[in-house]
Parts: structure tokens; sequence; C-alpha cells
């Protein structure tokens, strides 16, 4: 059962350890990358919209998708949780909870200042900012910190009373989810807009926002394809022996 993890999310624990510039790389040109073209190739939107460039060279969140009224944001990031954090580190407990609470950060200013004021790429444009907005960070792997720490940080640096309404709106709108959950609902073709409504409405926020049950039958050729010649080898690999 360790196989998997070893050739995935370990390996790229060994390969870009103590090199933050090779982790900044391959966030910007893979992760972005793909995470775009999965999200594209699904089938769930209406429309999927790359990373764009406004004026003065500012640039969007990396991904921007619309299912009828629904607008979900996507930003990706090369994070992963620190080591440490698995022997309960309080140092790396701070650490990562405030780098999360920047990405929130980062995303809420997008959604309330940015988007239809600065820029709207969208066929459909709201004229309004529509309660069906959400915005996500997507990350390598989930570090199940509590949610109640991030959305305090991120309230505390936009100056936000923990006790207002603009508060709940930060805490029902902007989640975190890892890049294996949005490849399950891209690869089964099953509807976002259904769970984010769920989650936005509940009082215990989950770790993952993409957390409901997927269609249980893959629809996504590449994976399919992947999944056929890993079998194929597999096969091979055994009739060898």
């Amino acid at each position: 059962h360790l196989i998997p993890r070893a050739t995935t999310t370990s390996l790229m624990y060994r390969l870009t350890s103590n090199d933050i510039h090779l982790l900044e790389i391959i966030g910007k040109e893979v992760y972005e990358t793909y995470l775009k073209e999965i999200l594209a190739e699904s089938g769930i939107f209406d429309e999927v919209i790359p990373e764009q460039m406004y004026k003065n060279n500012l640039r969007t969140l990396d991904v921007m998708a619309r299912k009828g009224e629904h607008y979900i944001f996507f930003d990706s990031k090369s994070y992963r949780p620190k080591s440490t954090l698995r022997v309960f580190s309080q140092d790396a407990l701070e650490h990562d909870t405030e780098r999360l609470a920047k990405a929130f950060v980062q995303v809420y200013s997008h959604l309330k200042e940015k988007f239809l004021h600065d820029y709207c790429y969208f066929d459909e444009v709201p004229k309004a900012l529509p309660d069906s907005i959400f915005g996500l960070v997507v990350v390598q792997e989930n570090p199940f910190i509590p949610c109640d720490d991030i959305y305090k940080k991120a309230a505390n640096r936009l100056r936000i009373d923990t006790d207002s309404e603009e508060y709940k709106w930060l805490c029902s709108h902007i989640g975190i989810t890892s890049i294996t959950s949005v490849e399950q609902y891209c690869f089964t073709s099953t509807d976002m807009c259904h769970i984010l409504d769920d989650v936005s409405t509940r009082k215990d926020i989950p770790y993952d926002w993409l957390c409901g049950d997927t269609n249980p039958t893959a629809t996504y050729e590449p994976y399919i394809k992947f999944q056929d010649y890993l079998l194929k080898e597999i096969e091979h690999t055994l009739n060898s022996l």
C-alpha cells in the first residue's frame, strides 16, 4: 500500500528537498498547467478560463470556471505540509497555517475586490457578486490543519471582525482542497457545484472542500488509458517472473 505513495507524493518530496526554486518551477509549469487541463477536459463546466493578464501586467487566479450561475476560482499552490508537522511541531503548524492564510487572503482579494471590478473574462457576466461564487486553494497535499485557525489568521490580515457577516462570507466561500480531490471529480465528471453549495451552508467546515462522493465510473479518457497501460505492464511483469 506504500508503493503508490512512494512513487508519487513521497518521490516529489525527495526530488525537491531543500530546493525551493525547483519546487516553484514545478508548481508553475507543471501543477498549474495540469490543473487547467483536467478542469477544461472534465466536461464539468460551461467555461474554463486559464490565468489571464490584466491592467499593469497583473495576473488573475490560475483557473476561472463557470457552470450555470456558479463561478469557481482555483489557485494552485506548490504547498505541501512540512515534514516536522507530522511530529506535531508547533513552529511547523504556525508556519503552515500562516502560509495557507496568505493564500486565502489572495483568493479573497480577487473574488471581492478584482473580479467584476478589474476583470471578468466569462461570456456570462453576473451583474453583481453572486452568492454562488467560490475560491479554492488547491494544494499538493492537504495538511489537515483546523480550518478555524486558517480563517482567523486570514481575517486578521484582512482586518475583518470574526463576528461580522464578512467573516461568515469568507468562511463559506473560500476553502482548501487537494489536487487528488480535484482529480477524483474531474476524472469521473462529477459536478463540484452541489458539494460546494452544501459545504458553504455547514457549520463544521471540512478540511477538504471537495469531500463528497464522486461518480463511481471513470470518464476521463487519458486517465482510463493510463489505467489500461498500467494494468498491462503489471500483467507483463507478473508473467515474466
